[in-house]
């Protein structure tokens, strides 16, 4: 799936945001296989959202190397302390010694209606996540 963005995202984000922003990007055949972005703010590092073509990649570590690897070679020579790699995938990033945390996100909306629609969305997507995925508690025994 492409990533739900309009064409210009990417280029008003670096403007925006200057070197707080990373943009990854992965060639294979002269053509784009993968596209990744983290955001910086001091000593931390969040690496929100990629795409990777995989007919293209096909198994030949893209992802790894450009949502990985790189990112953690760059923070080790910037001196970046924490890096979060997201959700999802625990117990790859477990294996490669990621520890696995919760995370909270506060949202403030400006209309009732929406203040009560966000509130319902935020209730089914923690619940739908609980079954989904095992819980970083559980995988952090291991």
């Amino acid at each position: 799936m492409p990533l739900p963005f309009q064409e210009d995202f990417l280029s008003r984000l670096k403007k925006n945001l200057g070197d707080d922003l990373v943009i990854y990007q992965s060639l294979k055949k002269s053509r784009v296989s993968g596209v990744g972005v983290m955001l910086k703010k001091g000593k931390t590092g969040n690496l929100s959202f990629a795409g990777i073509d995989h007919d293209l990649a096909q198994n030949d570590f893209t992802f790894f190397n450009m949502l990985f690897y790189r990112p953690i070679t760059d923070a080790i020579a910037e001196n970046i302390k924490r890096l979060y790699f997201g959700n999802g995938k625990y117990d790859m990033k477990i294996r490669r010694g990621c520890k696995i945390q919760t995370a909270f996100l506060f949202h403030k909306s400006f209309h009732p209606l929406s203040k009560w629609a966000v509130r319902f969305w935020f209730c089914f997507h923690h619940f739908w996540y609980q079954k989904k995925l095992p819980q970083p508690q559980d995988l952090n025994k291991k």
